[in-house]
């Protein structure tokens, strides 16, 4: 995943730590904003982070900064984002 976001140099610039549980669940947390990124398993990387990118363009822009406290992509097709 490092060396996909290390392509993708938006992604190296703006995620300043991961978090990984017991069970190989990541948590991104991003360099602006408050909201943790709730990844799941290492795994369909470009959709995940896909979703990561329209939830800036799209659902950011209609809230202000800060709403929402997490924004889930672990499922494929979705972003839940909770206050």
């Amino acid at each position: 995943m490092i060396k996909w976001m290390n392509k993708n140099q938006i992604w190296a610039e703006n995620i300043v730590q991961i978090h990984a549980d017991g069970n190989g669940e990541l948590t991104l947390v991003p360099r602006e904003g408050k909201e943790k990124f709730l990844f799941g398993q290492p795994d369909n990387i470009e959709s995940k982070f896909a979703r990561l990118q329209d939830y800036y363009q799209y659902i950011v822009p209609s809230k202000e900064p800060g709403y929402y406290s997490t924004v889930n992509v672990t499922f494929d097709g979705q972003i839940v984002c909770k206050k």
